[in-house]
Order: structure tokens, then sequence, then C-alpha cells
């Protein structure tokens, strides 16, 4: 009878086991076919990636999205850690060092990280381990004072890297900037010609420029009343060790466009301000591309998994991805 009892347990443990085995099994099967098809629209997606780019700020109404086209055909193109980084190829990336030149395979290129967490709601933060101060040394040396930035986003027009984090970055800079840059006139001490140094420093712009379609006006007005606070932060941290390099290197305000769905996304501030359509010559342009496509109607992508082309570490744990 205990033989018995025995033999029937082992037989249920092996039933057990083999369905395991054939769950798991056809699970994995599954998801390594979701990925293929992920990654084969991540391949489509950043094949023509620069094509559809500039196609859609020279189609674009605005006129100084126009300028911009005509200007930005050399300008480098950069991932945005971790889910950028699908869609450049390295030899797409460029070494802060020799703006527009691609990097050697033996030296670094610039790393760009913003993080969505840092702009989600609540947060709209500027990270001290984040400054990313490379790209602007970058954007100083380019050919036109601008670059490409690309991350992915299937779930949201844009990621948040792009409507906030990013936008909130600039401004930040900006608004730093043009306090050491009054320091250093009342100091009479850094200014080669004042007359015209003076007049850049009325012009020069503070103002949060974010996308319209992302951020609603409640949102840009609460987002700018945090600014100054996000700027002390940053002044009384230190973490600007040479404030005349920033100065020299940032000579133009830094100001980011968005392309996604093939369109340019319109700045918040022409509805705050429809009269100020400032020349975007007058800037360090970041254009921020969402190179996939946003299904306004589902909100997602077909093909989309979650874990997949988000974030470049995870591609080393994709079924059949290697």
């Amino acid at each position: 009878m205990e033989e018995q009892c025995m033999m029937q347990a082992d037989a249920r443990l092996r039933g057990t086991l083999d369905i395991a085995r054939s769950t798991s099994s056809r699970q994995i099967r599954k998801w390594a076919s979701r990925s293929r098809h992920r990654l084969l629209s991540i391949h489509r997606d950043s094949k023509d990636l620069k094509q559809r780019i500039l196609y859609a700020l020279s189609a674009n109404d605005n006129c100084h999205q126009s300028k911009i086209a005509d200007r930005c055909t050399d300008w480098p193109w950069l991932p945005n850690k971790q889910c950028g980084s699908w869609y450049v190829p390295p030899p797409r990336r460029v070494d802060s060092s020799s703006a527009g030149i691609p990097a050697a395979p033996n030296e670094n290129p610039t790393e760009v990280y913003f993080k969505s967490t840092d702009g989600h709601v609540g947060t709209y933060a500027v990270s001290l381990k984040r400054l990313n101060f490379p790209l602007l040394e970058l954007l100083h040396r380019s050919n036109g004072g601008g670059c490409f930035l690309v991350d992915s986003s299937v779930r949201k027009i844009l990621p948040d890297s792009f409507s906030r984090t990013i936008p909130i970055w600039c401004c930040v800079i900006n608004r730093l900037v043009l306090k050491y840059r009054l320091e250093f006139d009342s100091e009479q001490s850094f200014f080669d010609n004042s007359h015209n140094d003076r007049d850049e420093v009325c012009n020069w712009d503070t103002m949060l420029h974010a996308p319209s379609s992302v951020v609603s006006p409640e949102e840009h007005l609460e987002i700018s009343n945090l600014i100054d606070s996000r700027v002390e932060m940053l002044y009384e941290s230190g973490a600007v060790v040479d404030p005349s390099r920033l100065v020299r290197v940032v000579t133009r305000p830094v100001r980011a466009i968005w392309v996604a769905n093939a369109s340019v996304q319109q700045d918040t501030m022409i509805h705050h301000c429809p009269s100020d359509r400032r020349d975007l010559e007058n800037f360090f342009i970041i254009v921020c591309c969402n190179p996939s496509h946003y299904n306004e109607e589902g909100g997602s992508s077909k093909n989309h998994i979650r874990w997949v082309g988000d974030n470049e570490g995870y591609y080393y744990y994709t079924p059949g991805a290697a």
C-alpha cells in the first residue's frame, strides 16, 4: 500500500514537472516571438530616422523650424540613455571634444542621461548626479549650435524625459548662466564688449519651454514657479566648479524642440505669449526625437512589449534577442 502511494505521488510529481516544462517552454517561445517583432519594429523606426525628422522640421508651418531644417543636417545625433541607445547606432554618436565627428572606437562618446523620473509630476527636479554638462560643450562646439537627442515611448507621444526633464534642465541652466553673468558684470571684469554683452543679457531667454501637447497650462505654471528654487539649489550646491567656463560655453540660451508622430510639437510659450516668437538661431537647440509611433486612439503601439526597448540593459535578458 505504501509502495503504491509512493508510485502515485511520483507519477503526479512527474506530471506536474512535465506541465511546468511545457508551460515554461510555450511562454518562452511566446516572449521570443513578441520580442522579435518588437526588435524588427525598432529596426524599422531607426532605419530612416534622420530623413523622417528632417522632413518633419522642413514641413512645419513655423518658419523658425524651417530655418532649423536648413542648418541642422550636420548636427550630431545622441541617444538618451537608456532607451535611445536602441535607435542611434554607435557610428552616429559623437565625441564632445570634436563635435560633429564620429567618435573613434577607442574614444568614449558623449553620454547624455535625462531621466524620466526627474520630471515626473510632483518631482520636477534637476539631478546633481545627471547634470549633463558635456552636452553643453557639444552644443558649443557643434556646427550651427544644435544636436538631435533620441529617446522613445510608445505609451506617450513623448517620454517624460523630453516633455518635462529636459525643459526644466534647459530653463534652470539658462537662469543659472544669467545669474553668473550678472555677477561677473557687477565685477566689471568679464565682458570684453560691454555694450553688446549687456544687450545680450537683457534679451537672454529665461522662460520655460515645454510641449503643449503634454504639459497643460496649469502644470506649466506649477513648474515655472519651481524653477528659481531649482536654480538656487544648483547654485548653492557648488556642482558648477568653474562658473566662468560655464558662461563662456553657454553663449546662447538652451532650448528644446520636439518631433513625434512625424510632426513638430507646439511650444507652450506660443500659447502664453503668441507675440513671442524668438528666432531660434539665437539658441542652442536640442531636437528631441521620438522615433516610435504613438497610437493616440489606443494609447500604445502594436507589438510593443513593456520591457523591450524601454531600457537598453534589458536587451540582455530578452529571449531570442541575442
